[in-house]
């Protein structure tokens, strides 16, 4: 008598615990958790997972999620689909992504996961999302998560872009590929010839094409200026980021005067960017 009461209460327990959870008719799965965890592209199984829902905006690359299934007595293997949406605070759909799962039928819980985003820190922007979890046509669940702004990017609305940085390097005004490019924001007087600006953008939801105007104005070391010239640029809406570039010089070295120099950005007159060098 003692042994079924034990057995009945333990039956009992375990009833309750699943009822407390939500039940997914389509699959016969009791939902357990949903949790999220950042990583690069190859973390999506990487064991050592932080478990959070507040991410910083120069440390996050891909939000994953991971989904708990309780599923005890399964009599055959189940497939099923696990369709994740991720939303903007504004309830404006990012990315649509479906997972083709499995359940074996000797298995009492399972773990789901995936994941979206970028290889690169800093293309999420800061904003609080959502994603809502559905398989076959049921809703499953769904989790809230935020991304903090620690970078302290400059905003530009005309363009719904952020500005991730300002570099300078120095060329003979041939066009120079970005990884051969050397930044520095000093240069010498005998071998300086064209001064350019090189300006990366971050965008990672826009919905269209946008072309822009960029002018450039240098100031020389008297604060006059000694060259002003706009130049025409284009975004894809299916770009995240984006760098541009130009320049001003001499086609001869040795033309610059020693002293320091500034450099103006402007988009649409807005003024969006101040960098400095020196010609030493």
């Amino acid at each position: 008598m003692k042994i079924t009461k034990a057995i009945f209460l333990i039956l009992f327990i375990a009833i309750i615990s699943c009822v407390s959870n939500k039940y997914i008719k389509s699959v016969g799965v009791f939902l357990t958790d949903i949790k999220l965890y950042e990583s690069d592209y190859d973390g999506f199984n990487n064991k050592h997972r932080v478990y959070k829902i507040t991410f910083n905006k120069s440390e996050t690359r891909y939000i994953n999620w991971e989904i708990h299934f309780y599923h005890n007595n399964k009599t055959r293997d189940i497939s099923f689909p696990i369709t994740a949406v991720y939303h903007k605070s504004d309830s404006t759909e990012i990315i649509r992504q479906t997972l083709n799962s499995i359940i074996e039928s000797h298995w009492e819980t399972s773990n789901h996961n995936w994941g979206w985003g970028w290889d690169k820190v800093g293309r999420w922007e800061p904003d609080k999302y959502y994603i809502k979890f559905y398989t076959e046509h049921e809703y499953i669940g769904a989790i809230n998560f935020e991304i903090i702004d620690d970078m302290n990017l400059k905003y530009i609305k005309k363009i719904d872009s952020y500005i991730e940085h300002v570099k300078l390097y120095e060329s003979d005004g041939n066009k120079i590929p970005q990884e051969n490019r050397i930044y520095n924001n000093r240069f010498p007087k005998d071998t300086s010839q064209v001064i350019n600006w090189e300006l990366g953008l971050q965008h990672p939801f826009r919905k269209n094409d946008r072309e822009f105007k960029i002018k450039s104005i240098y100031y020389d070391q008297n604060n006059q200026i000694i060259a002003t010239y706009t130049n025409d640029f284009f975004i894809n809406a299916d770009w995240d980021s984006s760098y541009f570039h130009s320049g001003w010089g001499y086609s001869k070295s040795g033309s610059w005067e020693i002293g320091k120099y500034k450099v103006e950005l402007y988009i649409s007159e807005e003024l969006i960017a101040i960098t400095e060098f020196e010609i030493y």
